[in-house]
């Protein structure tokens, strides 16, 4: 009996050992609308009432939350009778390469993609004035002298902080082909005047996940809420994959107002065209691809039916 006793104790032993061991993942779980009101940390004591770290984020524009669980505790979540769903973020990473050459510039260089545009023609009219335009990607150095004084804030995802500085430098390269002000020096933005957001949710390497998406996005629509006015989001980012949260996040996020533009992908080749990545190809987003400076579609863009226009994206300054 004692012999026995103790085979089952060891096997418990190790039987919590190799749970405890279990590594965590990051999920979204989506709510019904019942039970919308309940503190994520109530929803996850149905499955751990043992208080520990999960990392959880709280959403507005998806009924839901983030959180770090197991496979199996996500999978014990699915059966809950107020959750809609539970799925596991996807990859998201930047889109383009920020070289590491720096070019000595006298004066102030006007890109090609501004006369491509016909951006000029507008500008007797409007440069972008009272126009908020959120970059979300891998943040924005708003110390820099051609974006400063465009810079109205931003959100850090990963940190939960209102500061996004960037730390590679993908973010700050799109900001200014947007906002790069007209002073005589570095690039001249193709609309110099509009009020720059930076919403940083990509890491310094440029690599993200989908649940920082979405509380990127979720920041931008309670910012629109508070302030009012016009708001464009662009997303020079993505991957092949997609999520129901995603999807939902953008579809309410339309739905608020704002106008939202992402890069249709950079997975293409020479010979084979790779399909519109996500968040580009969600319903309601403008899908953007890109041409060089003679109009030809670049060999990496993607393509599909989703594609709502082409832009200026090869070699820009």
């Amino acid at each position: 009996m004692v012999r026995r006793t103790a085979v089952t104790a060891l096997l418990f032993l190790v039987t919590t050992g190799l749970v405890a061991a279990e590594s965590q993942q990051r999920y979204v779980v989506a709510l019904k609308p019942s039970r919308v009101q309940i503190k994520p940390s109530a929803i996850l004591s149905e499955i751990d009432p043992t208080p520990r770290e999960r990392d959880v984020t709280s959403y507005s524009v998806i009924d839901g939350f983030a959180a770090d669980m197991t496979a199996a505790e996500a999978a014990e979540l699915r059966k809950s009778a107020g959750v809609r769903y539970v799925e596991a973020v996807v990859e998201r990473h930047m889109l383009g390469v920020v070289s590491d050459a720096t070019r000595s510039i006298m004066g102030q260089t006007v890109p090609f993609g501004i006369d491509m545009v016909r951006a000029r023609a507008l500008w007797e009219f409007t440069r972008g004035e009272n126009v908020n335009v959120v970059v979300i990607d891998t943040g924005v150095d708003y110390r820099h002298p051609d974006l400063a004084p465009a810079w109205a804030g931003g959100y850090n995802a990963l940190t939960k902080s209102t500061d996004p500085l960037d730390d590679n430098g993908h973010g700050t390269h799109v900001s200014g082909t947007i906002a790069a002000a007209d002073n005589d020096f570095g690039v001249l933005g193709i609309a110099p005047k509009v009020r720059l957001w930076g919403v940083k949710v990509l890491q310094a390497d440029g690599n993200g996940t989908s649940d920082k998406i979405i509380a990127g996005l979720d920041w931008v629509v309670n910012q629109k809420k508070a302030l009012g006015g016009k708001w464009i989001v662009n997303l020079s980012l993505g991957s092949l994959y997609t999520t129901l949260a995603e999807e939902e996040a953008f579809a309410r996020a339309v739905d608020e107002g704002l106008l939202i533009v992402a890069a249709a992908g950079n997975e293409s080749t020479s010979t084979v065209a790779a399909p519109i990545g996500y968040p580009a190809a969600y319903a309601g987003v403008m899908a953007i691809g890109a041409v060089d400076s003679s109009s030809k579609i670049a060999s990496f863009s993607n393509q599909g039916p989703q594609l709502a226009v082409v832009a200026p994206g090869v070699d820009v300054l």
